[in-house]
């Protein structure tokens, strides 16, 4: 089983939140997070970016959006994507291909969507 675990990116100031809590309405839908400092943010304001509960080659953990390379892509840059029919997470090659991920697929986080998109204009 594969644990769950979320980061939150601030769309606004452009930084990380450090997230505290999920707030919830009493439907079950997502109503907004707030932070280790009781700031509450609306789902306007950030983007919840889930673990996959991978590993990188060097032991970081492989999250949604991050940008990575290894044996698999050619040792190009690419970026995880969730694949939502079966729960799962891709690889999304620059050229727009897509490569299945699982434990035993070598890679190397280099940085994120957020923080460095510039990683991705090769």
């Amino acid at each position: 089983m594969r644990e769950i675990r979320f980061k939150a990116w601030d769309k606004i100031n452009k930084r990380w939140i450090k997230l505290w809590e999920l707030l919830f309405a009493i439907t079950g839908e997502l109503m907004g997070i707030d932070d280790i400092d009781g700031e509450i943010y609306g789902l306007h304001q950030f983007e919840l970016i889930q673990y996959t509960g991978l590993l990188d080659k060097n032991g970081n953990e492989i999250y949604e959006g991050d940008i990575i390379r290894g044996f698999c892509t050619g040792n190009y840059p690419a970026v995880i994507e969730c694949d939502a029919p079966n729960g799962g997470y891709n690889i999304r090659e620059l050229s727009g291909d897509y490569i299945e991920i699982d434990s035993n697929t070598r890679l190397e986080v280099i940085g994120n969507i957020y923080l460095n998109p510039d990683l991705l204009n090769i």
